[in-house]
């Protein structure tokens, strides 16, 4: 994420997105300081901040714990266009 360049792989699902992992994991796992505290990850926050991304994207799932490979191929495309934006990409690149 150097200089605010964010790279959307063409595979999202072996090089862009963490399939057995929820939604809130695949959010903040590079991104932890926004999460946590003293290193303890809240999963209260976790959950806020991938809820909101789920809402401003119109991704359609059960919620932040749901599985990323549980979503249809257009919400999972969604959801990875939402996780460059929340790591503050002002240039992504596909």
């Amino acid at each position: 994420m150097a200089n605010g360049i964010g790279l959307l792989s063409e595979n999202r699902k072996e090089e862009g997105l963490l399939l057995n992992r929820s939604l809130a994991d695949n959010l903040t796992l590079t991104r932890f300081g926004s999460v946590s505290r003293f290193g303890l990850v809240s999963d209260a926050t976790q959950a806020a901040a991938s809820g909101e991304w789920l809402v401003r994207l119109d991704v359609k799932a059960s919620g932040a714990d749901q599985l990323v490979g549980e979503l249809s191929g257009g919400n999972q495309q969604k959801f990875a266009i939402g996780r460059l934006l929340h790591h503050n990409a002002r240039f992504p690149a596909a």
